[in-house]
């Protein structure tokens, strides 16, 4: 990923382009702590919303790691994957 975080939340397609999120769990202080999808990122080729590349971004380096596409590492959920947790009371990222 070639642009910046602050590249990335002030671009004017965000909301159509990207989804982010907390690593929960996964996150390691000082570190690792978010990521984001990129829908159209050059490196995945896909435009594809299940098919997103995904990154975890190294806040102490300021840079992406690259982690794989969405289909992999299933941080954005479907639309029909967001009204099932929410009808079991659970929240999820969702896409439009």
């Amino acid at each position: 990923m070639q642009q910046g975080w602050d590249d990335i939340v002030r671009a004017p397609d965000f909301k159509n382009r990207y989804r982010t999120g907390g690593l929960g769990i996964r996150l390691v202080p000082g570190q690792w702590h978010v990521w984001v999808c990129d829908r159209f990122d050059t490196c995945h080729g896909g435009k594809v919303e299940d098919d997103m590349m995904c990154y975890a971004f190294n806040e102490e380096k300021s840079l992406f790691l690259p982690l794989g596409p969405n289909s992999k590492v299933k941080f954005v959920k479907s639309k029909k994957t967001h009204e099932s947790r929410k009808a079991r009371g659970l929240g999820s990222v969702t896409l439009k």
